[in-house]
């Protein structure tokens, strides 16, 4: 405590700020005497925008008349955060809530669980955090991903839409429907070699080869197949064409240890390709697969300076 740590920008893998207040979600705001939580966290995702962020709040209930979670949205709503800069889960421990942020639809989703079910907060919590680092193959927790400790039974859900960017659309689906009359390598097919249906990964080259100009690999949060929390990795792609944005597909590690997008399936359109990186990190997928180099930040990020190579934190 009350000492100051200079770490260098690209050794931080995360931070987990934790707030012992009897008002916690006060601790989220900036006020007269110290800079709030989510400033904290803001001036780390400049210099680090990779690691992991995270607030644990220790006891909530700003006030008697409010609830812990509606106080803290409203903390956040206050900032105006972006995707760069709001954390990617807040858990106030002694009323049971927790604030997921879900990359791809850009949304921090508040959930209040049943009063008194700290095991269920806790274990998203948990899942989160865990995941987080060994989607990217930082730790060996994949075993335990796969299972809840409580449940999981959810009396409130409030949405907040960030507003620095519009909701990704799917770069699977995008993939999946795409049909192409050329080869790879840019000649024409013939009229019966066109009809041949290729395999995801030939469908993958030839859409990165015709329509994406950079693609980036981005550990982030969002939800598994079953709708849970947890976190991942976001391959982004931004698009060739003028205005034509950025697509991006979220894969979550499975108990086996494989990476799987979790793409959520489109009303009304039938089960699209199943898109699975068994036992490879996605830099290394998508190198081999597309032959381009994927670039290890997030797109939306804030570029740090010259003059910001280190991260100073200072506790108290």
């Amino acid at each position: 405590m009350n000492e100051i740590e200079v770490v260098a920008a690209q050794d931080v893998l995360g931070v987990v700020e934790v707030k012992d207040r009897a008002s916690g979600e006060a601790a989220l705001r900036t006020d007269e005497f110290s800079k709030g939580a989510l400033e904290h966290i803001a001036l780390l995702s400049e210099h680090a925008p990779g690691a992991f962020r995270s607030v644990v709040l220790l006891r909530g209930k700003e006030r008697k008349k409010k609830k812990g979670a509606r106080a803290a949205l409203e903390q956040c709503k206050a900032r105006a955060l972006t995707s760069s800069t709001i954390p990617h889960v807040i858990y106030c421990a002694d009323q049971n809530y927790i604030a997921i942020y879900e990359y791809i639809s850009n949304e921090l989703q508040f959930i209040e669980y049943g009063e008194g079910d700290r095991t269920s907060a806790l274990a998203d919590f948990l899942r989160i955090l865990t995941s987080f680092f060994a989607a990217q193959g930082l730790s060996t927790t994949s075993s335990t991903l796969g299972f809840s400790l409580g449940s999981g039974v959810r009396n409130e859900l409030e949405v907040l839409a960030l507003e620095d960017r519009d909701p990704l659309p799917s770069l699977r689906d995008m993939v999946t429907s795409y049909h192409s009359h050329t080869t790879v390598d840019g000649r024409p097919e013939s009229s019966s070699a066109s009809q041949v249906d290729r395999s995801f990964e030939q469908r993958l080259r030839a859409f990165v080869a015709g329509f994406v100009k950079d693609l980036y690999c981005v550990p982030t949060t969002g939800r598994n197949n079953l709708g849970e929390f947890c976190s991942g990795i976001a391959v982004v792609a931004r698009l060739k064409e003028e205005g034509s944005g950025y697509a991006a597909s979220f894969f979550t590690l499975t108990p086996q240890g494989w990476l799987i997008c979790a793409d959520p399936q489109r009303p009304g359109v039938s089960p699209q390709a199943s898109w699975v990186i068994a036992h490879e990190r996605p830099e290394a997928y998508l190198q081999r697969i597309c032959d381009m180099t994927p670039v290890s930040r997030d797109p939306f990020a804030p570029t740090p300076g010259k003059d910001t190579d280190t991260v100073i934190i200072e506790e108290g």
